[in-house]
């Protein structure tokens, strides 16, 4: 599909996360690296999601700090590229609203957000570039207060290969 896992763990706060490694694209978007996926330049966070889309049915990449609308596509060629969106649905929004609340920061939502409709499972899933970035303290902060509220997170780190 366009990537392979170098390891792969139940990540932690303070340690460990899964690893991907996928192809350089030569393109960027907005100042940003692409991958390539399934033969098509996009954003990491972008191929993470479909890399989660074999287990979880749902999902997006929260690009913004506004929470009704996800990215689950990026069309179109080069300077052309347009995002396609999708609704996140009201209760997905309303747990990620209730987290930013308790956990009493405006931002650190992780990037992507996957859930079952029929369990009303939401996984979270921030996408780092390895040794290159690092979790913010809003975002530790965020997925500290998460699991507290059945809310599962985790880190996944990538690279090229």
């Amino acid at each position: 599909m366009g990537y392979h896992v170098l390891f792969s763990f139940t990540p932690t706060l303070k340690g460990g996360a899964a690893l991907y490694l996928f192809s350089k694209s030569s393109e960027r978007w907005w100042n940003k690296p692409l991958v390539v996926w399934d033969g098509k330049s996009i954003p990491a966070e972008l191929a993470v999601l479909n890399i989660q889309r074999e287990v979880w049915p749902n999902g997006a990449w929260l690009n913004s700090t506004k929470l009704s609308t996800g990215v689950i596509d990026l069309v179109g060629q080069e300077a052309s590229r347009k995002v396609e969106r999708i609704t996140i649905p009201i209760w997905v929004r309303e747990m990620l609203s209730q987290i930013y609340e308790r956990a009493s920061v405006s931002k650190g939502c992780p990037d992507v957000v996957v859930w079952n409709e029929d369990t009303r499972a939401i996984h979270l899933l921030e996408v780092k570039r390895y040794k290159k970035d690092r979790l913010s303290a809003d975002q530790k902060l965020y997925m500290e207060v998460a699991p507290q509220m059945s809310v599962s997170c985790e880190v996944i780190e990538w690279d090229y290969e």
